[in-house]
């Protein structure tokens, strides 16, 4: 199956669409979030010296200790313990750059999105193969991220059960969740999805594991989940589906079912605990970290190369908070 053209897309990215829209200059919105103050205490951080960090920086050292007390002064504390010669970060500081790192990161995730013209490609396309749930949850955050810069912008959607088996410019490929990544992997990694446990039932609404799961309830599956459980639980399953879909609308109708299914699938559970008209559905969903699924964002040798490619690189890493 695929899609091309512009699909209609959900009331959540439309809000994320017009955010992206309207308007933005990315020299102003950089020169508001990226403090360069920030970047002299990760320098001073990193080399435990103010004269070195002056030097990488290439400003001055007074300068280098005017941005730290500015800092400090802010942060009410001491981020550096200073001693002859070198400077070792408090524990005060030490938290501070958790944040400091993190601020960094999304600063250049965007600038690598925003912070260069792409109109040399604004005509061009891109061919993206992905399985059913990714054509309806990630892909239109990306693409409503796209439009906003290069408008002219054609696309191809090939949506299969096999991403991998797809002949496209860029691939969305699903694989089980992994704890310890290698450099490559971490560099294509777009999102870990997790996998919920849903019910309409009120007497499980407090369960928290598949094992406090009745042996008279059924299981509506998700069907890569199919590999991944025990005989026992996949044996008692109703329905086992690659549209997680129809594993979340047999929860919610059912009783005596309990879905298995992508927790960015669940859109529709309220938040307040209780029934909702909408879905029937119980939350809280009961999160089975033991499922979770890591998506890869594979492109082709040629489309790596691509500027276009660039710009996708930086939305995905701004989706991935």
């Amino acid at each position: 199956m695929a899609y091309s053209g512009r699909f209609p897309l959900p009331w959540k990215v439309k809000i994320i669409y017009i955010c992206i829209s309207y308007p933005y200059d990315a020299g102003i919105i950089m020169n508001l979030i990226d403090d360069f103050r920030l970047r002299v205490f990760m320098a001073v951080a990193e080399q435990e010296s103010f004269t070195k960090a002056a030097r990488s920086l290439g400003v001055s050292q007074p300068a280098v200790s005017q941005n730290i007390a500015e800092l400090e002064k802010g942060a009410g504390t001491e981020l550096f313990a200073r001693s002859r010669g070198s400077v070792a970060l408090t524990s005060a500081g030490r938290s501070y750059k958790e944040y400091a790192s993190r601020v960094l990161y999304w600063c250049d995730a965007m600038g690598e999105a925003f912070s260069y013209p792409v109109e040399a490609e604004s005509k061009s396309s891109i061919r993206i193969c992905c399985e059913p749930f990714l054509a309806v949850s990630l892909v239109p955050r990306l693409m409503a991220g796209l439009v906003p810069v290069m408008p002219d912008l054609s696309y191809t959607i090939d949506v299969r059960e096999d991403a991998e088996g797809g002949d496209a410019d860029l691939r969305f490929i699903r694989k089980p969740h992994k704890a310890q990544l290698s450099l490559g992997e971490s560099s294509s990694l777009v999102l870990t999805v997790g996998a919920a446990l849903i019910t309409s039932d009120y007497s499980l609404a407090g369960i928290r594991s598949l094992k406090e799961v009745p042996a008279a309830k059924r299981f509506a599956l998700w069907s890569p989940y199919s590999e991944l459980l025990p005989f026992d639980i996949v044996s008692r399953a109703v329905v086992v589906n690659p549209d997680p879909g129809i594993a979340v609308s047999l929860a919610a109708l059912a009783p005596d079912v309990v879905g298995i299914v992508p927790s960015c699938t669940v859109l529709s559970i309220g938040q307040d605990g209780g029934d909702t008209s909408a879905s029937g559905l119980r939350k809280p969903a009961v999160p089975l970290p033991a499922l979770d699924m890591d998506i890869y964002a594979e492109p082709s040798p040629v489309f790596a190369g691509r500027r276009l490619y660039s710009v996708v690189q930086g939305l995905l890493a701004l989706m991935q908070s």
